[in-house]
């Protein structure tokens, strides 16, 4: 610019002069012409002004009559412009109006400007040399910009142009410095000039590019402003840092670049954006049908405007937008084209394969092996959601039965993983293949499961009877699978209603180090009634160590996890939780991810940690959706359910339980978890009858298909609490008819049934009930279910502190061991402090859930955090949440606070050195007994005969004034066979709907 108003403004301007100005794309050519112009207006001069233009390049005269429509010309030269314009113009015209222009401006200054001047036409070309040849005597300035290109343009017009003195002004790209300075100068200084590396490296110092750029990044902190406006901020005008924004007006910038240069230089870049990586100026002639020595130059000219580097666009979304600007037509035009030439010089099929999901649609069934093969690929990798991307488009383009069959297979066992409700819709081409005996074993199982997994009996039952017509026998691997399958949605009984003894006759045999399909399930089926122990566990472990080689079904994996965490190893199933979890991740099996997630959740729920649990069920019901849960969507539901009504999170649990599930879900094992977990909710928000409804529902279900699973749905003891709650207490315990055959009960329930038996005792006995169900189910390994009576009996112990006060009360030692209890030592004798609080019931630690009061039970002891993990049988890790959520709650900063603040709640002075008879008793943790619970003990005795088989109270002949059972009448409660009486001998059940008023009881209980 100063070197132009030198030249206009110098000695030199009284007489002409020319300047010839050259840039390459968006270097400033346009904007340097109009900028001259209007300061040469303001100096006074005449200015003629036109510009080329592609369209115009045919158009006789064109930049011509541009010039002349300058409004300071003589009218008599403006009314000749028409003739101009016309085909049949004559030499001797257009010398005549050159010579009018020339006397219209003696005397004054002339600036003639203009742009592109490589897309003039012939007869404006010609005119202009003629001007050029007679303006010496005028002081006339004429400045002519074009491209700046490996090959000259108008190389006659130039030739001719440049016999004359003139100047040559070439526009270069801006260096980072340059762009530091114009960042510096910005108006409210919002960007920082450090970015300006950044902004040369994106735009290659183009200055149209540029100047998009930071009307990107200004767009950028304007909406950043608005999002923080009313939130005061000490940063608030500091500048943007960082790294660039690439956004609207740098993508349009490039295609204004793209779209004024030759058509060909267009199709160069889009040839680019389809090659990618692998665009050079061979395949790039090849795909776009052009002379490679045409695309080498178009390169050359993208990599000077500073819109490539190498053969590369300078960011991903300069592609972007030349895919986007293309049609749909031209795209897939290109795509396809692309995709054959990369088959023909034998590139990855996965690279081929991107090009044909890129153009949209599969051209032929030629795409489908390469599809198909690179679908494999990608699984292999992990890598399932483009893998299923290829596999739909392989689908689509199959024109053979053998090609839609065999990528069918193949959907169908990868999409399971991910998406199992993206394969239903062709589960009916999949029948058909079985009928035809086209079917491979694990394409059998494939199309049963899915079935399962959306409920559809109907069509199970269609496909298990089209096996059996075609003689399949499915081989040991496959077999169980299968089996594991119905075990996982039916539970142990479900070969009384499903006959696969046929299919799966072949899985008896072992293979591979693993259990056999029958021994597996047999195991794992007795874990559902009576718990787990060594042998489930050992086998659970063999399992889970085998699923790292094999491709082991998903239900197998998970029932075995859980068997392990019945089994006393839930350290160990958390563990495989996590592995499986990470190995799941890695290979992108959503659905897989979604079941391991409310797996751990399980664990974590049976370990005491319900917040955790809730957590993990939460993000299990989000990863998958409720569409690909099927029916098992009662799983993580019933878990969720289950871990708010624990933390107290009623109104969660509400809302979870308000949820729309399949109607199917309820006819399996699934279902009855998730009953029995709404009658849970139930019995917690006082709804006692809405509770028996929903578990004598479940009862009826386990009756009709012969299923007794206490140890992974406690039905007994909830329904016996329901019918507590309802006020049928005289068949609260006879629950015979509604478990058929049903075995010994199990630790766990013997220990839940107790706790709800001490509900109904009165005070100063619950303390004894309620140790008795803390024991059984320590034993148990239940930690969810102990911290029920391990509250009770804190609140039991408190609700006594004024009799222990009073010396009233104490336990005798004849407590008896049942058996599979542990075994309960002497317990020593209290002398209360009589100036202690009347009430010791915690104040302070009201607010933490169960699982934090335990844990802050043993820290305020003094138990170290690795100690405290070894005591309640869980992580580290989760001792310390539990400490940190403690501390929150409670605003404490450490133990020291935590010690100082609750030991005298959590353990009374008088309990921390407790006395016997014959001095200081010493502290055993096998003992078992809380510190609360021993602070309130005193002289009493009671005698528990043979736990919760045929409880009776003794009169005590040492104890006067309280009187017994009266004679004939005894509470009915079920015996260790799990089988209750009355006084008729016929075993009433809370199963049974009681309409109306209820029936007349012969069992009759004398309460106080």
């Amino acid at each position: 610019m100063e070197y132009l108003l030198q030249l206009f403004r110098g000695p030199s301007t009284r007489s002409s002069g020319l300047v010839l100005v050259s840039g390459t794309l968006g270097s400033g050519k346009t904007q340097l012409l109009h900028e001259f112009a209007r300061r040469a207006v303001n100096d006074g001069a005449l200015v003629l002004q036109a510009s080329g233009s592609r369209a115009e390049h045919d158009l006789r005269m064109g930049v011509v009559e541009q010039l002349f429509r300058c409004a300071e010309l003589p009218n008599e030269l403006i009314e000749e412009i028409p003739e101009l314009t016309s085909d049949a113009v004559e030499n001797g015209t257009v010398r005549r109006i050159c010579n009018s222009l020339l006397r219209a401006c003696e005397g004054r200054s002339v600036v003639v400007a203009i742009d592109d001047v490589h897309f003039a036409d012939t007869a404006s070309l010609q005119t202009l040399l003629y001007l050029q040849r007679r303006m010496h005597p005028q002081r006339m300035l004429m400045i002519l910009s074009e491209w700046d290109r490996p090959q000259p343009t108008l190389p006659l017009f130039r030739a001719e142009l440049t016999r004359a003195p003139h100047s040559r002004i070439r526009l270069r790209l801006m260096s980072e410095r340059t762009i530091g300075t114009v960042l510096e100068r910005t108006a409210g200084h919002t960007i920082d000039p450090r970015l300006a590396p950044a902004i040369h490296r994106l735009s290659g110092g183009n200055p149209l590019l540029v100047h998009a750029l930071i009307e990107d990044n200004h767009l950028e902190c304007a909406e950043d402003a608005e999002g923080d406006a009313g939130n005061a901020t000490d940063d608030g005008g500091a500048p943007r840092a960082g790294t660039p924004v690439v956004g609207r007006s740098f993508e349009m910038a490039v295609l204004a670049c793209l779209y004024r240069w030759e058509p060909q230089m267009f199709s160069v870049a889009s040839g680019m954006a389809v090659l990618g990586e692998h665009a050079t100026p061979c395949l790039l002639g090849r795909l776009l049908d052009l002379d490679q020595r045409r695309v080498t130059q178009a390169l050359e000219i993208l990599t000077a405007a500073g819109l490539t580097t190498g053969n590369a666009f300078r960011h991903p979304n300069v592609a972007s937008a030349v895919l986007a600007s293309l049609s749909r037509e031209e795209q897939t035009t290109l795509f396809t084209k692309a995709t054959k030439l990369r088959l023909d010089l034998g590139m990855a099929t996965t690279e081929i394969a991107a090009q044909i999901v890129a153009a949209g649609e599969a051209d032929g069934d030629w795409t489908v092996p390469i599809l198909t093969d690179a679908a494999e690929q990608e699984l292999a990798e992990g890598k399932t959601s483009t893998a299923h991307l290829y596999l739909n488009l392989a689908l689509a383009a199959a024109t053979d039965d053998h090609q839609q069959l065999a990528t069918l297979r193949t959907y169908f066992h990868s999409t399971w993983q991910t998406n199992p409700s993206a394969v239903v819709p062709h589960t009916a081409a999949m029948r058909q293949a079985l009928v035809e005996g086209r079917l491979a074993d694990k394409d059998i199982v494939a199309l049963i499961r899915t079935l399962l997994w959306q409920g559809d009996l109907t069509a199970v039952s269609a496909v298990l009877a089209d096996a059996k017509r075609s003689d399949v026998t499915l081989g040991h691997d496959s077999g169980r699978e299968l089996l594991h399958a119905f075990h996982w949605f039916f539970g142990p009984s479900f070969t009384r209603f499903w006959n696969l003894d046929d299919l799966c006759r072949r899985t008896v045999v072992g293979g591979a180090g693993l259990p056999t399909g029958t021994e597996a399930i047999a195991v794992f089926s007795r874990v559902w009634a009576r718990g787990g122990d060594d042998e489930s566990s050992s086998i659970a472990e063999r399992v889970l160590s085998a699923c790292r080689a094999d491709d082991l079904p998903l239900e197998l994996i998970t029932t075995a996890i859980l068997v392990l965490a019945d089994g006393g190893r839930r350290d160990r199933a958390l563990l495989w939780c996590d592995e499986l979890i990470d190995h799941a991740t890695r290979r992108g099996a959503v659905m897989w991810l979604a079941l391991l997630t409310a797996t751990r959740a399980d664990v974590c729920l049976r370990d005491g940690d319900p917040e955790t649990a809730a957590e993990l069920a939460a993000d299990a019901l989000s990863l998958a959706g409720e569409e690909n849960w099927g029916v098992s969507i009662g799983y993580p539901l019933s878990i969720l359910i289950q871990a708010d009504i624990e933390s107290g999170r009623v109104d969660d649990a509400v809302k979870q339980a308000g949820r729309t599930v399949p109607s199917a879900m309820l006819e399996t094992v699934i279902g009855i978890r998730y009953l029995h977990a709404r009658g849970r909710l139930a019995l917690t928000t006082g709804r006692a009858t809405e509770a028996l409804d929903d578990l004598r529902r479940c009862a009826r279900w386990l009756r009709v298909w012969h299923l007794d699973v206490p140890a992974q749905i406690p039905l007994t003891t909830s329904l016996i609490e329901a019918a507590f709650q309802a006020g049928e207490t005289e068949i609260a315990g006879d629950t015979a008819d509604s478990r058929p055959a049903e075995p010994p009960l199990d630790q766990r329930t013997r220990g839940a049934l107790l706790r709800i038996l001490a509900g109904s005792e009165a005070p100063r006995e619950k303390p004894g009930l309620l140790r008795k169900a803390v024991d059984y189910l320590r034993a148990s390994g239940d930690r969810m279910e102990l911290l029920r009576p391990e509250a009770e009996l804190l609140q039991a112990c408190a609700e006594l502190a004024p009799a222990a006060e009073a010396g009233e009360f104490a336990f005798g030692d004849d407590l008896s061991n049942d058996e599979g209890a542990p075994a309960l030592p002497p317990e020593p004798s209290l002398t209360n402090d009589p100036d202690g609080p009347d009430d010791p019931a915690p104040t302070v630690a009201t607010g933490l859930s169960r699982a934090e009061l335990r844990v802050a039970k043993l820290a305020v002891q003094g138990d170290t955090n690795r100690e405290i993990s070894d005591k309640l049988w869980i992580t580290v890790s989760t001792v310390e949440q539990h400490l940190t959520r403690i501390y929150r709650k409670l605003n404490l900063s450490g133990r020291a606070g935590l010690t100082t603040l609750l030991r005298s709640e959590l353990l009374p002075a008088d309990a921390l050195v407790p006395q016997n008879a014959t001095g200081p008793a010493s502290a055993d943790p096998e003992a078992g007994f809380h510190p609360v619970e021993m602070g309130c003990r005193a002289n009493s005795s009671i005698e528990v005969l043979d736990a919760v088989g045929g409880l009776e109270r003794r009169r005590d002949p040492h104890r006067t004034g309280r009187p017994g059972i009266r004679s004939g009448s005894r509470r009915v409660i079920p015996n260790a066979d799990g089988v209750s009486g009355n006084s008729t001998g016929r075993p009433r059940s809370l199963c049974d709907e009681q309409p109306g008023r209820p029936a007349d009881r012969t069992v009759r209980e004398d309460r106080r």
